[in-house]
């Protein structure tokens, strides 16, 4: 993501869980430590691989390092339910 203008910053974390969560509990999360702020939305959580594990969603600003991104799997899934 960019914050703030900030291109091509990089954060280390890890994978909390993978759950659902309250926001649409038709979808799967990946809750990682790693740090997301405004404007990170839509940024790409990935592996040591470089795969794809999930898409920046939602922080929760009354948790510290406590942000979600939706599950690989379901990307496509999602996006065409918005079709």
């Amino acid at each position: 993501g960019h914050p703030l203008g900030l291109f091509w910053s990089f954060s280390a974390g890890e994978v909390a869980a993978v759950r659902t969560i309250d926001l649409d509990p038709e979808i799967v999360y990946v809750q990682t430590t790693a740090p997301t702020s405004r404007g990170n939305s839509g940024c790409g959580l990935f592996d040591e691989q470089g795969g794809l594990m999930g898409i920046a969603h939602a922080g929760m600003p009354m948790g510290s390092n406590l942000a979600f991104y939706i599950h690989g799997q379901y990307i496509d899934a999602l996006l065409k339910r918005r079709d």
